[in-house]
């Protein structure tokens, strides 16, 4: 509301306290809203996704207010505030998801011996950050939002990375060919995506 009050105002320092605001309920969610007990848990209908859904809907809100409004300022550009909400608001996006998947099995599988459910939780973890970043990099290359294009590609190196580095050596055989089939799919359909939409897609890092 604040940011929105600022630009139809065209006070800039309102606009600053609601950044301001937003960073304070962005950091409060993390260290307070992101660890519940296991006991009693419910996945998605809980106090963190409470705390979570807020932040993140209104750095989507405060992205398209300064998208919308770009103009209202003489002399100052928001595009790099736009973006900082929205990689914000996607990266407490992927930090509530990911809390979600291991509260979640914690909470299920608490009876399966620790190194299964780490096995479990860290091949998880490394197939929803790659099927967001799938999501992602389709939605750039579909909507022709570079930034999106390469913010999506960068976030698909952190599973493939996670892969080979991490889960390489700490899952057990089946999950890390799990790991491995999952993720080889993924980048195969890329590859066909590729070849489908070659025009669209042959100069994503350089056109808008």
């Amino acid at each position: 509301i604040l940011v929105w009050v600022a630009f139809v105002l065209k006070a800039k320092t309102m606009l600053y306290s609601g950044f301001g605001l937003l960073i304070v309920a962005g950091v409060r969610a993390l260290i307070f809203d992101s660890v519940l007990p296991s006991e009693g848990y419910v996945i998605f209908l809980n106090y963190r996704m409470l705390g979570f859904l807020p932040v993140i809907s209104a750095l989507y809100a405060v992205a398209a207010i300064g998208n919308v409004r770009r103009s209202i300022f003489e002399g100052w550009d928001p595009t790099g505030y736009v973006y900082t909400a929205v990689i914000a608001a996607n990266l407490l996006t992927l930090w509530a998801l990911s809390a979600e998947i291991i509260g979640a099995f914690e909470s299920v599988l608490i009876s399966l011996p620790a190194a299964q459910l780490g096995s479990i939780t860290s091949l998880s973890l490394t197939l929803l950050w790659a099927i967001y970043a799938a999501v992602v990099l389709a939605l750039g290359i579909r909507k022709k939002w570079r930034a999106v294009r390469v913010g999506g590609l960068l976030l698909l190196t952190v599973p493939i990375v996670k892969l080979f580095l991490i889960d390489s050596f700490a899952l057990d055989n089946v999950y890390r060919v799990a790991a491995f089939l999952t993720l080889g799919a993924i980048l195969l359909g890329g590859g066909f995506a590729y070849q489908r939409f070659s025009e669209e897609v042959r100069g994503f890092l350089f056109r808008d």
